[in-house]
């Protein structure tokens, strides 16, 4: 990799390739855009100057994860005394936290149904303990693998594959319950 030689202008294209990754994730921690570009900001300079300890074992995004998952929770620590928060990709304020529903096949009763099912499900990964949220978002949200999720979380894969099977099946139950209630 050219920027593990010192190259600034490949560096400069990673930081372009994953700049909007980096923020929604250190989004996620503060929910408040400046305090995200700030905590990308640090990520990134972090990475530069880590970059030649990157050994490759993993995709770089999962390497570059861990560094603003680190930033993120020193950035809190130095900041603030609220809680860190786990949310989605790409959540902006008043946007759905899992995908947005559109679809033309959709009548307005299915559309609204479908709308209400999302809410009910953003609501669910909510209230699951953090641990599990961050699991579940990187596998089905983000698509990392098991193993992608071990080495950017710092957690053995068994643990891993623990949270996110609680966290389907806390899901699972939460929209069975939705779903009796409705019918």
């Amino acid at each position: 990799m050219r920027a593990q030689q010192g190259d600034s202008n490949a560096f400069g294209l990673l930081v372009g390739r994953y700049q909007s990754k980096v923020i929604a994730q250190a989004y996620r921690w503060t929910k408040n855009p400046e305090d995200a570009e700030e905590i990308a900001q640090e990520a990134f300079i972090k990475a530069w100057d880590a970059i030649g300890k990157f050994r490759g074992d993993s995709a770089f995004y999962t390497w570059l994860y861990r560094i603003v998952h680190n930033a993120a929770y020193a950035w809190n620590k130095k900041h603030s005394t609220r809680p860190i928060s786990l949310t989605h990709e790409g959540e902006e304020p008043g946007s759905g936290l899992v995908m947005e529903v559109v679809s033309e096949d959709l009548n307005p009763e299915q559309l609204t149904e479908r709308e209400q099912l999302l809410q009910q499900l953003n609501d669910a990964l909510k209230r699951l303990p953090e641990e599990q949220q961050e699991a579940y978002t990187l596998c089905e949200l983000e698509q990392m693998s098991y193993e992608e999720i071990a080495a950017s979380t710092g957690v053995p894969i068994g643990t891993v594959r623990s949270r996110i099977f609680r966290a389907r099946r806390a899901l699972a139950e939460e929209l069975k319950h939705w779903r009796q209630e409705r019918f």
